[in-house]
């Protein structure tokens, strides 16, 4: 009765409903003994105060456990540490039961920890020892200074221990390690042994982190009886590990070493179930080859299916960015060649999303070929997305085998040139030195200087850049969403060959995931944005990136039921060059490339592919795009070209033209270089101390390299009136190198120098040729002399004389330009001879001679015969 604390009422009422009973132990009142606040003291009539619970802990210590040491408090931490083991009073750290100080424990060494650890991992681990011990052995296996006996012995001892485990192994990555260096270093049975036990397994084993390494030595170490047992472990699964990371490097060193027939039945996977499961054939006994050559002879349903099959196969492949194996770019350039334009361009689109990886097709030609499509047919935005995954990346791609080719087509079709201008301009600067001297790098600089030009881009070039033309039925879409039914053979739409439509959409979308509402959902959010007060206020350069999207979203669309070209570009060849070129101001690509060019001028006109380049900047490349855009620099190769040229002619140059097998027509194989060329390395035909570089007159590659840059005058002749650069030089050239010295160059090389100032642009350096030039090629006449040295160069005028062509309104003028007319000497040549009638009574062209006065008429050979008689030289 006299306690303080309040009791709980007795007579209290049951909780009723919506009431919570109070928990045992709680009272009804301000509180509960040991858990409520605590009483107020006598005469205090407020609530009683809150006190922390730092304050209650220090006030009130909490008692120490029996058995254990009671520490001074220090923040909740004791001053110091002691391992406590209160059953073993005689072990160290152990409190001693009389109240002793306890001893501390011994600290383990680092011997005794692995000792632990590896106790520890042997009772946990499988496998452990034995991985341990094939670890011991491995170590002496891996050194090279291991004898290959040694290694023998070394590897039948692994296998041994591992035998029956190599499933287990293998997903090991030690034991992984193992058995790939037992497989390379073992003999063909050991070999055989590891593969048996693992193929019941190996499409498990090749989706491994780990595994799939060993899956791989083996397909490299297969010899070639094998191979084809091997792909038949993986048939009917290639999409399927194609799919995933770790199997696609499985198929990559399987399509490697596999043969043609065995390559075809595994891209035939993708054509429909009956060719996995019947291995490349199907069921009406059709070999699948390729694509193009299966859908050739199919109906319109068959098509379908297979279209429907691979698309349904090679989707998940290009969402997932797997696209480095070279059997994916074979499947995606035959789908981009033969499947419908409303596919090709949902497929365009998929790829150019996944940027930087798209450029990992670059390296083979059918990579390289989807690459180029993707930029050819791509809309706008598409190829903004190629060009900014380039980033970093333009020396590779410019040096590499099928690379360049690709950066070729970005800079034929994007008509973005800032963009182009940033990222493959400014990195195409930074490896000018390096990039004028590699053979691939070099036909960048061709085409932007000498657009498609035969002479300088083979065949499978100009296939790569310029692809079909697409054309889709537009409906306001990026996937057309047209009526189902392809319709029977014969249906009105244009066929590419392959009984698939290529100029015109010819069915529904066969992908799956449609970018349409994405892109709908893009203009609408645009638009709304346009109206709002706070996008005006936006600064200026958000507002032109937004025109930028907006022209970008109005290209790649069209007016409902009209037709779109894919990958239409607005901007010419000529002006979109021409703003690439001259992107910097004073650091322009144009200038730049000139200035390096003249600075080591003598030295790349040596070479085989440098030369090329060195007579398109000399000339001013195509139109005289170098000629206005860097004047000074065209300038500055021409004197280069000069003092190569006004050197002293050498005293010891060999005949190059024998004139004896000239005159009888024979076919003559090229003529060897007279002298060592430089080393690579070596400007300016620098080729160390005491050693003279071959004068560019009698160079084998230089000489044809002047040869066809004079030649170019005669081109300009009709559009420059003998002002362009070419006619430029060839005017400093005669005065400065070759007027008064022509006895010392005729019987070398340098004959083809001089055939070709006979057939300049320029008149008066082609009488002042002639003049010089007739006594000494006596008693041949000039206009012979000059077309046998000029044969193996009418073949590639092909260009030439078409835009002379439409230069002249249509009319074909003269390849080159005839010799002046000038008065028959004793050692001159009529410029034009009389026509002369032959034993069939036809009138043929013919040239007077010296042996004119004695009534003999030489026949002139037309350049189409000089071209087959004297072969490409």
């Amino acid at each position: 009765s006299t306690s303080t604390w309040p009791q709980p009422s007795l007579m209290a009422p049951p909780p009723g409903k919506g009431q919570k009973r109070p928990s045992p132990g709680k009272a009804s009142g301000s509180g509960t003994p040991g858990k409520g606040p605590r009483p107020k003291p006598s005469g205090d009539t407020g609530p009683p105060a809150k006190k922390s619970k730092v304050s209650d802990s220090r006030k009130y210590p909490k008692p120490a456990a029996p058995g254990k040491p009671k520490f001074a408090l220090n923040g909740g931490k004791p001053k110091f540490a002691i391992k406590v083991a209160s059953k073993h009073p005689h072990v160290p750290g152990t409190q001693p039961s009389d109240g002793s100080k306890p001893v501390a424990a011994a600290k383990l060494t680092r011997q005794d920890q692995k000792e632990k650890v590896i106790a520890k991992n042997l009772a946990i681990k499988k496998n452990f020892g034995l991985i341990q011990d094939a670890v011991v052995l491995w170590e002496a296996l891996r050194l090279k200074e291991t004898s290959p006996e040694e290694k023998q012995e070394l590897v039948a001892k692994i296998m041994s221990k591992v035998d029956g485990k190599l499933v287990e192994l293998t997903s090991h990555h030690t034991a992984s390690r193992i058995i790939q260096f037992c497989a390379r270093h073992g003999t063909e049975a050991q070999r055989a042994k590891i593969l048996d036990q693992v193929k019941a397994n190996i499409l498990a084993l090749s989706k491994s982190k780990y595994g799939h390494h060993v899956v791989c030595k083996l397909i490299s170490m297969a010899p070639k009886d094998q191979v084809p047992g091997l792909v038949r472990l993986f048939q009917g699964h290639a999409a399927e590990l194609l799919r995933h990371p770790h199997g696609a490097d499985v198929m990559t060193d399987l399509y490697d070493v596999a043969p043609a027939a065995s390559r075809n039945a595994i891209c035939a996977e993708f054509y429909g179930r009956e060719f996995a499961l019947f291995g490349g054939v199907s069921t009406q006994g059709v070999v699948a080859t390729n694509l193009a050559s299966l859908l050739k002879d199919q109906g319109a349903t068959k098509r379908r299916s297979v279209m429907k099959h691979m698309t349904k196969s090679l989707v998940p492949i290009m969402e997932k960015a797997i696209l480095h194996p070279p059997m994916v770019h074979r499947l995606l350039r035959d789908f981009i060649e033969c499947a419908p334009s409303s596919s090709v361009e949902d497929a365009v689109d998929t790829l150019a999303a996944t940027g930087a990886a798209l450029l990992k097709m670059v390296h083979t030609h059918e990579g390289a070929t989807v690459v180029c499509s993707v930029l050819a047919y791509g809309s706008a935005r598409d190829r903004k997305r190629v060009i900014k995954a380039m980033k970093g990346y333009v020396r590779n791609l410019a040096v590499n085998e099928w690379g360049h080719v690709v950066l070729m087509t970005a800079l034929s079709v994007v008509d973005d040139t800032k963009v182009l201008a940033t990222v493959v301009g400014a990195e195409l600067k930074a490896m000018i030195d390096e990039a004028v001297e590699d053979s691939h790098a070099i036909h960048v600089f061709l085409q932007l200087l000498s657009p498609d030009n035969p002479r300088y881009q083979p065949p499978a070039n100009l296939a790569m850049l310029h692809p079909p033309t697409r054309i889709v039925q537009g409906t306001g879409k990026m996937v057309t969403e047209l009526e189902d039914g392809l319709g029977e053979d014969g249906d009105g739409m244009e066929d590419n060959g392959h009984g698939m439509d290529v100029d015109g959409d010819d069915d529904d979308d066969l992908f799956s995931g449609s970018k349409s509402s994405s892109k709908g959902s893009k203009k609408s959010a645009a638009g709304k944005a346009k109206g709002s007060k706070a996008e005006e206020a936006k600064s200026l350069k958000a507002g032109k990136a937004k025109q930028e999207q907006q022209s970008d979203d109005e290209a790649d669309e069209a007016a409902p039921g009209g037709e779109r070209v894919l990958g239409f570009s607005k901007k010419g060849v000529d002006a979109r060059r021409k703003e690439v070129m001259a992107a910097g101001g004073a650091e322009s690509l144009a200038k730049v490339l000139t200035q390096a060019v003249a600075d080591s001028a003598g030295g790349l006109l040596r070479l085989p592919h440098a030369c090329d380049l060195v007579v398109e900047v000399a000339r001013g490349g195509q139109a005289g795009i170098l000629l206005e855009l860097a004047p000074q620099g065209v300038e500055a190769v021409h004197e280069a070209l000069l003092v190569e040229a006004s050197q002293p002619a050498p005293t010891n140059q060999a005949a190059s033209h024998p004139t004896d097998s000239a005159a009888k027509g024979k076919k003559r194989k090229a003529d060897p270089p007279v002298a060592a060329q430089p080393e690579q390395g070596e400007e300016q035909g620098q080729q160390g101390p005491g050693v003279q570089a071959e004068h560019v007159f009698t160079h084998w590659h230089a000489s044809r390299a002047l040869r066809r840059l004079l030649l170019a005058s005669g081109e300009e002749t009709a559009a420059a009136n003998g002002t362009g650069a070419a006619a430029r030089f060839a005017t400093a050239l005669w005065t400065r190198a070759c007027a008064g010295r022509c006895s010392s160059w005729v019987g070398t090389h340098a004959e083809k120098v001089l055939a070709a100032l006979l057939r300049c642009g320029v008149p008066s350096v082609q009488a002042a040729a002639a003049k010089e030039l007739g006594p000494l090629v006596a008693p041949k006449s000039l206009e012979s002399w000059s077309s046998e040295r000029l044969a193996g160069t009418q073949h590639h005028a092909g260009n030439a004389v078409k835009n002379a062509k439409q230069a002249a309104g249509g009319k074909v003028p003269p390849l080159e330009p005839q010799l002046p007319q000038q008065a028959a000497g004793p050692k001159q040549v009529a410029a034009n001879g009389t026509p002369a009638t032959n034993k069939k009574g036809k009138k043929t062209e013919v040239v007077a001679d010296q042996e004119q006065a004695r009534g003999q008429v030489a026949k002139r050979k037309t350049p189409a015969k000089a071209a087959l008689g004297k072969g490409k030289h």
